[in-house]
């Protein structure tokens, strides 16, 4: 249980700098990482594909699985490998574009953004102290 309330607090610290991140960094330079920005985030299905596929083989690998289920698996990640590029412009489309341009154009989002930053850092700044005094 201590683990997970320590992954927990660590995860709600990392989210919190992401959230801080635009309001620190300032519109010019979002606006001039907004092309890498968008094109971090459309290789996420990518990225999900090869550590999906790792795991996947890893795990077949390891338990000697029957012919079946690996060629199963195998057309499954084809399919999903195959529909990446779909995916990646959907999410251009419909997250990084409006994401970008609200966190460019809006200062009221960004602030925002901040101050969700700070309740996550205080929350797992909490969450680990709790969990060092009780252990």
């Amino acid at each position: 249980m201590i683990k997970i309330f320590t992954i927990l607090g660590l995860i709600l610290q990392f989210v919190a700098f992401w959230f801080a991140a635009p309001e620190i960094l300032g519109v010019d330079w979002l606006k001039k990482a907004e092309r890498i920005i968008r094109e971090a985030i459309n290789k996420i299905p990518s990225l999900i594909s090869l550590i999906l596929g790792i795991v996947i083989g890893l795990l077949l690998y390891f338990t000697k699985s029957s012919i079946f289920w690996v060629l199963l698996i195998t057309i499954i990640v084809a399919i999903q490998w195959k529909n990446t590029k779909r995916i990646e412009a959907y999410l251009d489309r419909k997250i990084s574009q409006p994401m970008m341009n609200k966190l460019i154009i809006s200062q009221n989002f960004r602030y925002l953004l901040l101050k969700l930053a700070a309740i996550f850092f205080t929350v797992g700044f909490i969450i680990q102290l709790i969990i060092v005094v009780i252990s």
